[in-house]
Parts: structure tokens; C-alpha cells; sequence
């Protein structure tokens, strides 16, 4: 009888328990076989492959299988796991956890150059300074 019940409980397990399982690691195997088909070596896989394999795990994919279908090292999903642990946190310190989006600064033109009595322009006497969040970066032009 106890042999039966196990008999059937592994045929529940084998039929239907891990419905998504198999299919999800092969599409996850398969998304990651056309990025690396389509990418140079050592390109950053995406984001959202590295989350794509985050969630197979947490789905309850063992993350050996992860690892192997996708060629994946363990030290790559423990800094994934960490870059992922950091977002949830703070969500990258930005405001509504939403990627920064590039700024475009308005560019003034410097004033003309004066011109020396002898027709040589002088060179510029002061720096250009550009501010980017708590970084200055100056510049200025040294004589000849």
C-alpha cells in the first residue's frame, strides 16, 4: 500500500507538480543561447536575463540547473543576487526606482576673444567649469 502511495505521488510530481519548470529553464536556456549567439564574449548579459535567472530560482528552479543550461558561474548570480538586493533596497538611490535618464546642459558660447593690439589673440585667462551632481570639472588652457 505505502509503495503504491509513493508510486503515485512521485507520478504527481512527474506529470503535473513542476508544470513551468522544464519549459521555463529551456526558455531561459534558449534566451541566453541567442544572447551569446548575437554578442561578442564577455559582453554584460542584460538585466533582464540576470533577473529572468533570479526568478527561475526563486520559482523553485534548482540553481545548479540555472547554472549549467545557462552557462552561468555561481559568482555571477551571487553579484546578481547582490545588485538586486541593493536595488530593493533603495532602488538605486533614485527617486521612484526608475533608471536615471540622460540630461542634455545648455552649452554657452564664451565671449569673444579679444584681440591684442598687434592682431594676436590672447589666450583664454579663465577656466571652463562643468558641474555634474556633487563633481566639478575645470578646465583651462595653458600658455605656449
Amino acid at each position: 500500500m505505502a509503495t503504491e502511495q509513493n508510486k503515485h505521488q512521485r507520478n504527481r510530481v512527474n506529470a503535473g507538480g513542476d508544470d513551468g519548470a522544464p519549459d521555463e529553464l529551456e526558455q531561459l536556456s534558449r534566451s541566453y543561447a541567442v544572447f551569446r549567439r548575437e554578442h561578442q564574449p564577455r559582453m554584460r548579459i542584460p538585466e533582464g536575463l540576470r533577473e529572468a535567472a533570479l526568478e527561475a530560482i526563486g520559482n523553485g528552479i534548482p540553481e545548479k540547473s540555472i547554472r549549467e543550461a545557462c552557462r552561468i558561474s555561481p559568482e555571477q548570480l551571487n553579484r546578481w543576487r547582490e545588485i538586486q538586493r541593493l536595488g530593493s533596497r533603495g532602488k538605486g538611490g533614485r527617486k521612484g526606482g526608475k533608471k536615471a535618464k540622460a540630461r542634455v546642459f545648455k552649452v554657452a558660447d564664451a565671449p569673444e576673444e579679444k584681440t591684442a593690439v598687434n592682431g594676436h589673440k590672447e589666450l583664454p585667462s579663465e577656466a571652463v567649469h562643468l558641474r555634474i551632481g556633487d563633481w566639478e570639472i575645470s578646465l583651462r588652457q595653458l600658455e605656449r
